[in-house]
């Protein structure tokens, strides 16, 4: 797509790392700079002026901006050649002579400010230009999109996103994650906007919700726990006090923390560790951190809710330049979580899209020692949902109807539609009814009955090559789902769960018995029709380019290749650069891929009935957890129906 020549074009000077946050209040700096006809400025011609902030702009983010303006215009070595001054109430009062004495000993002076009155008078007289630093808008967040995701978002999508504090977009916009990932957090991150006003004021209960399955039952427990504790009969080492909550965007794991506060009549702290990675250096990483143990632990019995608790990371997959930074990040957190004396009465939650990338460690007894999964909503979960947020304004006759044309949809995407069904009704001044919401209803695609069986098929395939391989990938199966008309923008009609057991070591016949799973959609497809689909391919997250690196980081990162040298971090996008740009790199991972594909497809001839049994009862019954897996399975091998 050919861009416009007023889209916004990126400094070479990004190439370094740079949180986004700083990223977006350092081009509205320049942007005011070069608007008031300051740009000499940044070439150390000496000058005074004023910065006023937008009313939603953090002071302390703008502040860090400069600095980063200033070191990348080349002033990081001459330091004491400028000077950043910041007023308003919630700086400190600087003396008359003090502020006189700052201006005269610097060549160049910057100050920051709320609002232009907050401004000495001194410094006002001294002052070359006072500038105003705009509100971000939407060609400068789409440019900023494009510079750190490669994807192009559309000028729609970007308006939406505007809501969302810059803060908040640092911590969602970060180089190396998935645009799609981005674009669905942006998204749940403006829900959660819409309803904390609501959410505040009626925080829901765990009995109020619905889905949560074996979450519940622990919140429940917990609840109990607490009374016990709160009552001097069990002490607190006897309380289950450590709990991940993994599954895809949208499922509620923040609705959860939330409802389980409100179940055991406990404070919650909600924090995420992308967001004290956006606080700056290490150390002011680290001092947030602490802050948070310390501020929970002070109003104990509390809950302490960290979200996107992966972006810590994993010691073991760490190399390159930031191996020692990242490294102390999980000390660190280590440290907070195992402090016996801050801990007491502190029930920490973590929450995680992707628990694979966690570090072992993190989920030993005593840390977050309990994982559980919660998967997207199936239909009985979905009409409570629906009856939670409609509140009784849809007759319960329909409420399963409605739940049924939401297949495949999460909480988040369901909680959407009903403020969408809302907002409409009141618009035509009409009561809110069925009709309403199949008028609302989202695009969806329809599969035929064909499409729909291979999709099944591919799914089953996962499931049975998983099974035969349970021992040497260490992990369980959790689930698997389809839809034969999922939404429009979903990526797949269907999607198989396995949950990997934690673990520290991983050796070649893992990364080999996870490329195989991976491959054992095409294995299926390829016994029972000859041939398959594009669905395996195409996008970071389909089967063959995450076969493709889980090969490749056992080739080109863990020495269980031709070779022992490391070539390259064991990132999914450092691997697949390597494999694009070196040929024989390419040619070796191909092997051990077909080598793999073969081995999946001998496992799904060896259990053909399986197969077929499986893709049949995933076709009526559309989600199947493990436990049924495991039915239909000895059921097809034993010989019945």
């Amino acid at each position: 797509m050919k861009h416009s020549q007023s889209s916004f074009t990126p400094n070479p000077a990004w190439s370094g790392f740079e949180n986004t946050a700083v990223l977006i209040a350092r081009i509205l700096i320049l942007q005011a700079i070069r608007h008031g006809g300051f740009q000499k400025l940044l070439t150390g011609w000496p000058c005074v002026i004023g910065l006023v902030l937008n009313k939603d702009h953090d002071p302390d983010l703008f502040d860090r901006a400069v600095v980063r303006l200033m070191d990348i215009a080349g002033f990081g070595q001459f330091r004491p050649s400028y000077e950043i001054l910041s007023f308003g109430t919630v700086r400190k009062k600087r003396r008359r002579s003090e502020l006189i004495d700052e201006m005269a000993a610097t060549k160049t002076v910057i100050g920051i400010a709320a609002a232009e009155r907050d401004f000495p008078g001194d410094f006002v007289l001294a002052c070359d230009g006072i500038l105003q630093v705009a509100a971000l808008d939407g060609r400068t967040l789409k440019g900023v999109l494009r510079s750190v995701t490669g994807t192009d978002f559309s000028d729609a999508e970007v308006e939406t996103f505007l809501e969302i504090p810059i803060a908040k977009l640092g911590a969602i916009i970060r180089r190396g994650r998935d645009p799609q990932v981005v674009r669905a957090k942006l998204r749940q991150c403006l829900a959660n906007a819409e309803v904390k006003d609501i959410e505040d004021e009626m925080p829901p209960s765990l009995s109020d919700l619905s889905g949560y399955g074996e979450a519940a039952e622990w919140g429940f427990a917990l609840a109990a726990d607490l009374e016990d504790y709160r009552a001097g009969n069990i002490a607190w080492r006897d309380v289950d006090k450590g709990l991940l909550l993994a599954g895809p965007t949208g499922t509620g794991k923040t609705m959860f923390a939330r409802a389980l506060a409100t179940t055991c009549q406990m404070p919650l702290f909600p924090h995420s560790a992308a967001k004290w990675q956006a606080c700056g250096h290490l150390g002011e990483m680290l001092a947030a951190m602490r802050k948070a143990f310390h501020e929970a632990h002070q109003n104990s019995p509390a809950i302490l809710f960290i979200d996107e608790i992966d972006a810590v990371g994993d010691r073991t997959a760490f190399l390159g330049e930031n191996k020692d930074y990242s490294r102390q990040v999980v000390n660190g957190l280590l440290e907070c979580i195992d402090g016996s004396d801050k801990r007491e009465g502190v029930v920490i939650i973590g929450a995680t899209n992707m628990p694979q990338h966690l570090d072992a460690a993190l989920l030993r007894p005593g840390r977050l020692e309990r994982t559980i999964e919660i998967p997207l909503p199936d239909a009985e979960a979905r009409a409570g949902i629906l009856e939670y947020y409609l509140e009784g304004l849809v007759p319960e006759a329909d409420l399963g109807d409605l739940a049924s044309s939401m297949e495949g949809m999460s909480g988040a995407d369901i909680e959407m539609w009903v403020r969408s069904v809302r907002r409409s009704a009141r618009t035509q001044r009409r009561p809110v009814g069925r009709d309403v919401f199949l008028s609302l209803q989202p695009k969806r695609r329809v599969l035929s009955q064909d499409d729909f069986q291979r999709a099944c098929i591919h799914e089953a395939g996962h499931i049975v090559v998983g099974l035969a391989l349970r021992d040497d990938l260490q992990a369980e199966l959790v689930g698997v789902s389809a839809s034969i008309d999922p939404p429009q923008n979903s990526i797949a009609a269907a999607s198989t769960q396995f949950r990997r057991a934690p673990t520290s070591f991983r050796g070649l016949k893992n990364y080999l018995a996870e490329a195989t799973l991976l491959l054992g959609g095409i294995a299926a497809e390829l016994e029972i029709y000859g041939d398959f689909t594009e669905g395996a391919g195409g996008s970071e997250a389909s089967d063959l380019y995450q076969a493709s690196v889980a090969v490749g980081v056992a080739e080109l990162c863990r020495g269980f290749g031709s070779s022992l040298v490391a070539l390259v971090p064991p990132s999914a996008e450092d691997v697949a650069a390597v494999l694009r740009a070196s040929p024989d790199s390419r040619r070796k991972v191909d092997v051990i891929l077909k080598k793999c594909l073969t081995r999946a497809r001998e496992l799904v001839a060896s259990d053909r009935s399986a197969v077929t049994g499986l893709a049949e009862s995933l076709m009526e019954r559309k989600h199947l957890m493990s436990e049924e897996v495991a039915v239909i399975v000895a059921s097809v091998r034993n010989g019945r129906t």
